[in-house]
């Protein structure tokens, strides 16, 4: 009975762990993230040709933000992503 629930437990956990592994370590987990962000902007972000990963570096072709009348693109941006400081709701820039 305890090894079943050890795997009822267990199973949410590794789900959990391998989605997280996915996000940070896959293009398309920064692709998944990039428009996540997109949509919380409600549509004043735009983030075009996202590629890397948050664990190597990240390149993005065009990132633009528009809010009223202010309006901010920038083209070609890379960034080195700090996985250990995303996971703290942080994000640094140079």
């Amino acid at each position: 009975m305890k090894r079943a629930a050890y795997v009822l437990l267990g199973l949410p956990l590794l789900f959990a762990m391998a989605a997280l592994a996915w996000l940070v370590a896959s293009e398309p987990g920064l692709r998944w993230a990039m428009a996540r962000a997109e949509a919380a902007a409600g549509g004043k972000l735009a983030i075009e040709e996202a590629r890397g990963t948050f664990t190597t570096t990240i390149s993005l072709g065009r990132v633009s933000y528009a809010d009223g009348g202010v309006e901010v693109e920038a083209r070609e941006v890379q960034a080195e992503a700090d996985a250990l400081a995303l996971l703290r709701g942080r994000i640094g820039v140079e």
